[in-house]
């Protein structure tokens, strides 16, 4: 069975899209996914399944949540050497010493930027942000918080997709689930 890390987009925020994990893990397992570990209640999921391919698992759950639990939500499925590479591959070491100054934005399918779209995230980048863009992922280190990022504010906007942001401290959580101990 393949191991893979799922994360949901939207849901539990400002009293929308409510979905507790307890009913998803349960829906999840009457589906045929097994060992399915949920960290906080904002859809972040590991658990394994037969299905061999990240697109099988995530409509999969996409559909679940529809059928089951009446959501239509967007899903960010990865395998779990994805999810250390990632880790490993993080450009900003002062993560592990403010792990909510770094954020991980995960999109559902590759980015491919234009110079246009590149200029326009820098013209959002504040003086003390930085970003780095990677495959189907950004890394935003943003010390001054999230919340006040025009950057992030504005990131799915000019990627043109919907993308999924977990800070480091989620990050590095998800990582213990997928390798206890």
């Amino acid at each position: 069975m393949n191991l893979w890390i799922v994360l949901l987009r939207g849901i539990n925020v400002g009293g929308h899209n409510t979905l507790r994990m307890a009913p998803l893990k349960s829906s999840l397992e009457s589906e045929g996914f097994t060992d399915v570990l949920t960290y906080l209640q904002s859809g972040n999921l590991v658990c394994r399944s037969d299905l061999a391919q990240a697109d099988e698992v995530q409509a999969a759950i996409k559909q679940l949540c529809q059928r089951v639990h009446g959501l239509s939500l967007d899903v960010w499925v990865g395998e779990a050497k994805q999810w250390t590479a990632m880790i490993d591959d993080n450009p900003f070491p002062q993560a592990d010493v403010d792990p909510k100054s770094v954020h991980l934005f995960l999109a559902m399918h590759p980015i491919e930027l234009g110079d246009s779209q590149l200029e326009r995230l820098q013209g959002l980048t504040a003086f003390d942000e930085s970003m780095h863009i990677q495959k189907s992922w950004i890394y935003l280190q943003a010390p001054s918080g999230i919340g006040r990022s025009k950057i992030a504010a504005s990131m799915e906007k000019v990627v043109g997709q919907p993308l999924t942001a977990r800070n480091w401290r989620t990050v590095q959580k998800i990582a213990g689930l997928i390798q206890p101990g």
